[in-house]
């Protein structure tokens, strides 16, 4: 129905697991269900690889839409990270504990629009946290991120609702607040049952076509999930079409206005420290973006700034839901802009943890200095001889990235910050534990040997 559901299950399935484990609930890490906008979160996740899923346990669907575990997506999950923008649809045959399932929920959209005083991109995530709006009522709080464009309110109610601007960095504020043409300076407005859709009172007949018998196991399925669906529904001829009545939705007499936030920037004094900005993504992807780990802002199309930076040879990170980005940049005495990011295969553990630059040496400012690679060849302990299958991984803390071992024994992690590193190795029958490797600025080509259990 393309309509928010609440009260769903999600979970987050390990995937280290066997599939019949998964399949029975036993490999699930988190738990939780959504809110009436089919909003979720889940929380306090280990370190691991996991699928999202959701609806009754025995017919999950995961994320982004699949009933097949062995095709759903595999999020890797690392310590204080924070993978948003799961979203996706759940197939009919997972209903099963949504209390609204099969009924018709009363909604309606408050659009909203963010924009700068002074034109330009509006800020998404500072200070290491994503900036949202809120929505309170007597009824509850709906977030949405900042560049959000509406606002999906259960109804009909008459009551008052604030909207607010949460985790904004102190050198923006809300320059003003509107509810149409109106300023509404608290940021408090009205809606009223006028403003939302009403059931019509004659219901209307309607029919749905299924699809033609498959001959496979799931039709009988798919036939009985889709009748279930399907308030009052009866078939007819062969059990190809569905009749049913629905009451359709009339639309609100008075749709709801649009709410127009303004932001600002505060001026400040000068203080010691340049400007460095430049580009995190081309995507709208949200990030979070640290200099020698202290956060800066990031923006809706996709650009970064930090402010007050001192002199000095810094490591830049930027974290989101794809892989993360990285350079090692030396700044002097004046603003750096246009600073480009390049993708890494992992990050150091403390990468957000903030340290004093290190020293530039005989770099000039304004030099991004190239990202460091480790590369090799694994070998037999005792022979010598390559070792031409499996994996190897790259770790920090709970963090890891694993490439394969190829056919001569080689293999490579290419633009790695500067850090400290562990190798694990992933071979059948060998042992596990590589070499701890300290990165700086020059590539790193390593023999590493594993011996033989059995």
């Amino acid at each position: 129905m393309g309509v928010p559901l609440e009260g769903v299950r999600i979970a987050a399935v390990a995937r280290g697991a066997s599939i019949e484990e998964a399949a029975e609930g036993a490999a699930m890490a988190g738990l939780g269900q959504t809110d009436d906008q089919g909003r979720f979160t889940l929380e306090d996740i280990p370190p691991g690889r996991y699928s999202i899923a959701a609806g009754r346990l025995d017919l999950q669907t995961y994320y982004p839409g699949t009933q097949s575990l062995n095709g759903a997506t595999i999020l890797t999950v690392t310590a204080g990270e924070t993978i948003s923008g799961i979203n996706f649809v759940l197939n009919n045959t997972s209903f099963g504990r949504s209390p609204g399932s099969g009924t018709t929920r009363i909604t309606t959209l408050i659009p909203v629009r963010v924009k700068m005083e002074k034109g330009g991109a509006v800020p998404i995530s500072a200070d290491g946290k994503f900036i949202s709006l809120r929505l309170e009522s007597t009824s509850g709080v709906i977030t949405i991120p900042i560049d959000g464009v509406s606002f999906v309110v259960p109804g009909p109610v008459a009551t008052d609702f604030r909207v607010s601007v949460e985790e904004l960095p102190d050198i923006y504020e809300v320059r003003s607040i509107a509810y149409g043409p109106t300023v509404i300076p608290q940021g408090i407005f009205r809606l009223s049952a006028a403003n939302f859709p009403t059931i019509a009172a004659a219901p209307t007949p309607a029919t749905i076509a299924l699809p033609p018998p498959t001959g496979t196991p799931n039709t009988e399925a798919e036939l009985r999930a889709a009748l279930t669906a399907l308030q009052g529904g009866t078939t007819i001829a062969n059990t190809s079409v569905i009749v049913f009545s629905v009451n359709p939705l009339k639309p609100a007499a008075t749709p709801p206005s649009m709410l127009s936030i303004t932001l600002g920037e505060i001026e400040r004094p000068a203080v010691a420290g340049v400007r460095v900005s430049g580009k995190a993504t081309a995507t709208r992807e949200k990030r979070r973006v640290y200099i020698s780990g202290k956060p800066g802002v990031v923006f809706t199309d996709g650009s970064f700034e930090f402010r007050d930076v001192p002199p000095g040879r810094h490591l830049i990170a930027s974290t989101g839901n794809t892989r993360p980005m990285a350079a090692v940049l030396v700044v002097g005495d004046k603003n750096l802009d246009g600073i480009e990011l390049n993708e890494t295969v992992l990050l150091p553990d403390d990468a957000r943890v903030p340290r004093n630059p290190m020293p530039s040496g005989n770099v000039a400012p304004g030099t991004i200095v190239p990202l460091a690679h480790i590369s090799g060849i694994v070998v037999e302990e005792a022979s010598k001889a390559p070792i031409t299958e499996g994996e190897i991984q790259v770790r920090s803390g709970d963090s890891f990235r694993a490439v394969s071992i190829d056919s001569t024994g080689h293999f490579e992690f290419s633009a790695l910050l500067p850090g400290t590193y562990d190798l694990r190795l992933q071979i059948f029958g060998h042992t596990t534990v590589g070499p701890t490797v300290v990165v700086e600025d020059k590539n790193i080509d390593l023999e590493v040997t594993s011996r033989r259990l059995y």
